[in-house]
């Protein structure tokens, strides 16, 4: 049996943002995987699931681009991921 050829990766990029788009048929289906080098985040996406996308209008994606969707997002991770110690601290600065 022949190894599996590695998967396909792409390099988005302009002055605002870069992504690695990456062609992943070694899961469970294919999978289109979308890669933030920058944070390292990712997340990847099956057929169904880009056809969704393909219907969307940019109008609807327009509030992933506002200047403050990262940091919220990221506000809201660190506090998921916080330990307890973190939460107590913030609630004594409020």
């Amino acid at each position: 049996m022949d190894p599996a050829p590695p998967p396909v990766t792409v390099r988005l990029s302009n002055e605002f943002a870069c992504v690695d788009v990456i062609i992943d048929d070694l899961a469970n289906g294919p999978r289109l995987v979308l890669l933030d080098p920058t944070s390292g985040r990712q997340i990847s996406l099956d057929p169904l699931e880009l056809q969704a996308l393909a219907w969307s209008r940019h109008e609807h994606l327009a509030g992933f681009m506002t200047p403050a969707f990262k940091e919220q997002y990221l506000d809201r991770i660190d506090l998921a991921t916080a330990g307890e110690d973190d939460l107590q601290r913030l609630s004594e600065e409020t």
